[in-house]
């Protein structure tokens, strides 16, 4: 059963969690690395730069423009955790009923360079990790930008499930 665990993202409390899990921002490593102990070892703590701060920044109006295109409301928490993955932990950027919402807030050029065919690999990593942490059977990308016009603004890509990779995660995400 998911454990959602109502922390504010970013604070104290929240980092000293993740210490040492597993997360979506770090699924890539996982996958690159295999064994969790050496992925473990390449794990670095990220202290952020001006475009996480940007999309920290913009990622609750994202949310609250994706809420008025699809008609719905976003459920959000500081992390959830399932007991089948005991090492890793997730913080969704939001959910509505079985969907899952990752938000990405890039610059102009990046925003309008992603297609769903070309989405990078290290966000399909952390889009499938979360499904599977959260248990949850859809998930939209959310790209989010204030430097293009409002048409072009929000673009909601739905992520094609790929059962590969989630079997490869599930896998590495136990230590097997």
């Amino acid at each position: 059963m998911v454990t959602k665990h109502q922390l504010e993202q970013g604070s104290e409390e929240w980092l000293k969690a993740r210490n040492g899990k597993f997360t979506g921002s770090n699924a890539i490593k996982l996958l690159k690395y295999g064994k969790r102990a050496q992925a473990m070892a390449k794990l670095q703590e990220f202290k952020g730069n001006y475009w996480t701060k940007r999309g920290h920044d913009l990622e609750p109006f994202a949310i609250q423009t994706y809420e008025l295109v699809k008609e719905v409301k976003v459920e959000t928490c500081g992390f959830m955790t399932n007991p089948d993955y005991p090492g890793c932990l997730y913080s969704p950027d939001g959910w509505h009923d079985d969907t899952l919402i990752e938000v990405k807030c890039f610059k102009e050029e990046k925003h309008l360079s992603i297609k769903r065919n070309n989405i990078p690999a290290e966000i399909l990593a952390q889009i499938h990790f979360g499904l599977i942490i959260c248990e949850l059977k859809k998930a939209n990308l959310v790209l989010f930008s204030d430097e293009v016009d409002e048409r072009k603004g929000l673009r909601i890509l739905p992520i094609k499930r790929d059962k590969r990779l989630e079997a490869r995660l599930k896998s590495l995400m136990k230590g097997e």
